[in-house]
């Protein structure tokens, strides 16, 4: 004799199958979402402090975390800066630099692979002056290095995951999905200011600056 209750395992199969269909959706439409938010502020803002700043407030409230910055990497030093960040710790940073083979940010850019450190203050490479200087304290880190072909960019970061207080997967595939974005944005800019400084080498003279406005500096 079969138990009643078999009958319901089909039904209830199928209503896990139907949950997770809908997560995945559900998923994806984020995922989408994120990409138009992103791929707007790239077309429609010019100003790089602007579009970056735009960008880590993106990440900042996808992400859940206190706080983002972007680092660039300046190749002539081997140094990454501190370019722009979303949080008041992070902002207190900015033009700060450090060598490029320090950090989980250098690890990062250094391996060319995003850094998910969810216990970063015994993390052997963690750069802590920045926190002791701040009184700030670094729980969780996500550092995604911005790659644009094969020239090095920079990083971007996520700190303190808010709620869970750990990175995941998910937030591992966001953070490198805009930082692929963001860093042929940051080349183009950097290509557009040589662009111009070369123009304006040429039509005015190698010492004669206008002190015109630049995307970057």
């Amino acid at each position: 004799e079969v138990p009643s209750e078999l009958p319901f395992i089909p039904i209830i199969s199928r209503l896990l199958k139907n949950a997770y269909s809908h997560e995945l959706k559900e998923n994806k439409i984020r995922m989408l979402n994120l990409y138009q938010n992103v791929s707007s502020s790239l077309a429609y803002i010019s100003d790089l402090q602007e579009l970056l700043l735009t960008i880590t407030g993106i990440v900042t409230s996808e992400i859940l975390c206190e706080e983002s910055s972007v680092l660039l990497y300046d190749q002539e030093t081997n140094e990454l800066e501190f370019f722009t960040a979303f949080g008041d710790t992070g902002m207190n940073y900015i033009s700060e630099r450090f060598p490029a083979d320090r950090g989980i940010a250098g690890r990062a850019l250094r391996e060319r692979k995003t850094q998910v450190v969810n216990d970063v203050q015994n993390d052997p490479d963690f750069f802590r002056s920045f926190d002791d200087e701040n009184a700030f304290k670094t729980r969780s880190l996500i550092a995604a290095p911005l790659i644009a072909g094969e020239e090095l960019v920079g990083v971007l970061n996520a700190v303190n995951k808010i709620e869970t207080k750990y990175f995941d997967k998910e937030d591992d595939q966001i953070l490198s999905a805009i930082a692929d974005e963001v860093a042929y944005a940051v080349k183009n800019t950097r290509l557009f200011e040589f662009v111009v400084e070369s123009y304006c080498k040429i039509k005015q003279g190698a010492n004669s600056c206008k002190g015109c406005k630049r995307p970057l500096k």
